[in-house]
Formats: structure tokens, sequence, C-alpha cells
């Protein structure tokens, strides 16, 4: 909501007209973007209907494997107490971070809720923002998506199909055609690869 109203006031005391609007997040960031877009078209904000591409790099959109171990860790260590000490220090985890158990975008996944319980993860299924074009990049360890160790680690933090907004239950609404992965590639290396470089020419322009 924050960086929404800051959009906003961007697009509104910029020295000239403002025509488009892209929006690049990697990991976090990409969910940040989304949420904020969420947030920004239900207020209406100016800068909603001058956004035209949306990319996000590595962005766990239906959650993150290491976030979902963090939780299922800190609850085991917190019921014993000779390793209570270490469960509570795991339970200081940001809101943002937790976000990243589901891909949350919205505050009330979180309403009536534990969020150290050990019931099943949710996210509210918000839509993408209309009218803009969503790309999506994902990386693994391995050449092949669908290598097991790849199904695994994906990228070491983020796996190949949450990247693309999709698990056994969900499909954000990313397409196909508008991803791009890179084998034998990290998390960090979405951050400068030529071949990114070379696809936001043809996705931003």
């Amino acid at each position: 909501m924050d960086l929404s109203e800051l959009l906003d006031d961007l697009i509104r005391f910029w020295p000239v007209d403002v025509d488009d609007v892209s929006l690049i997040g990697h990991s976090m960031g990409g969910l940040v973007l989304r949420s904020a877009g969420h947030h920004g078209y239900e207020a209406a904000h100016e800068w909603t209907g001058k956004a035209k591409t949306y990319v996000s790099l590595g962005t766990p959109h239906s959650g993150a494997p290491l976030e979902n171990l963090a939780h299922q860790a800190s609850a085991i260590l917190a019921a014993r107490p000779e390793t209570n000490a270490f469960g509570r220090l795991l339970r200081r985890r940001s809101g943002g971070i937790r976000d990243l158990r589901a891909g949350s975008l919205v505050d009330s996944d979180w309403q009536g809720r534990d969020p150290d319980g050990l019931a099943a993860a949710m996210a509210a299924e918000v839509p993408l923002l209309p009218g803009v074009d969503h790309y999506w990049v994902s990386a693994t360890l391995t050449r092949d998506p669908k290598h097991p160790l790849s199904r695994v680690i994906g990228d070491g933090l983020v796996l190949h199909h949450s990247a693309g907004g999709r698990n056994s239950t969900r499909h954000i609404g990313f397409t196909e055609d508008n991803g791009l992965h890179l084998g034998r590639a990290n998390h960090f290396n979405l951050l400068n690869d030529a071949r990114i470089a070379a696809k936001l020419v043809d996705w931003v322009g």
C-alpha cells in the first residue's frame, strides 16, 4: 500500500508527463510490486493506469520452500524446553518473510490466524494488474527444470513452478510464452545475466 502511494506521488510530481510505467522485481520484490498493483488498482491510483509491463525475477509467487522449512522448524524447536530459545529466535522472522510461505500479498491472509500455527498456508487469489503485460523468469541449478534436484531446490531459494506462478492447486495467470528459464543458474544470477537483459529489451522496449 505504501509503495503504491509513493508511485502515485512519483507520477504526479514527475517533471514531464509519464506515458508508461514498467515494474521489475527480484525475489520478494516481485511480490511487493504485485501487492502494490493490487492496492493501487483498488484505490484507483493514477500510476496503475500507466503501468504497461511487469517482470518478476525468481519471485516465489506460490511460496518458497525455505520459509516453509523455517516455519516447521520453529514450531518443532519451540515445543521442547531444550530448544525453545532457538524456536523463539526463528519466530522473529518479519511479516514480509512470513509472506513467502505461500506468496501472500494482502493482510487478510493473516487475519484471525496464528502466524506460528501449523495450519496450512493460505494466500488470497489476487488477480494480475489488468492492462499490463506480465513476464516471469526462473532459474534452476540444473539445466532441466524437471530434473529431480531442480524440483526440490530450484534456484537454491525459489522453485521453477513457483516463479511461474503455479503449483498443484494454483495458477495466478502467467503464460508459458511470457516466461524465461535459465538453466545452471542460481537465485542471484538473475540480478545480472545477459540473457535477461536481452529479454528486457524485447519485453520493455
